[in-house]
């Protein structure tokens, strides 16, 4: 029932009104004083997950949680805005707080995740002949990306992509 000894358990009682009687008793007679209590529910507050973002995007709005009005923070948390740069490279925590009008609160936290640009390298390949025979191009670092072709010769101005041998 929410109560113990003297205190009162809010969280056990539940929302919704409560009576809560005092009695006293001596040899003249008891006495009783009532009063009223009502519990109010917590608000329910969610958070979905966040897309990954890279370090150069321009500020996102945060405005998926519910119910909206309440405050969001964390780092790279301007207002009601997520700046990757201002929060840099990595995974961080950010929290939003609502309190409904009865003062209840509640929070609820979720991870965004900033990755970096990809710094590449090639290294440098210098002038050939023509006549050579054909040979492997995976000089590019790191590992993973794409090669691309851009011919001068008239007899090829396609460009074309293909991944890097393993």
């Amino acid at each position: 029932n929410g109560v113990s000894g003297t205190s009162f358990n809010p969280g056990i009682a539940g929302a919704g009104m409560h009576t809560i009687s005092y009695v006293m008793s001596n040899s003249c007679g008891s006495d009783t004083a009532t009063q009223t209590i009502e519990v109010f529910a917590n608000p329910i507050v969610t958070f979905p997950a966040l897309a990954d973002l890279c370090v150069d995007q321009s500020l996102v709005s945060l405005s998926s949680a519910t119910p909206l009005g309440g405050v969001y923070s964390g780092t790279g948390v301007l207002g009601s805005s997520f700046d990757p740069a201002v929060a840099g490279v990595g995974t961080f925590t950010l929290n939003y707080v609502f309190a409904d009008s009865n003062g209840c609160s509640d929070s609820a936290n979720s991870s965004i995740t900033v990755n970096d640009l990809p710094i590449v390298s090639l290294d440098t390949l210098g002038g050939i002949c023509e006549n050579r025979v054909p040979f492997a191009l995976n000089t590019g670092s790191p590992v993973g990306g794409c090669l691309l072709y851009t011919s001068p010769s008239p007899r090829d101005l396609s460009t074309s992509r293909m991944p890097p041998s393993a």
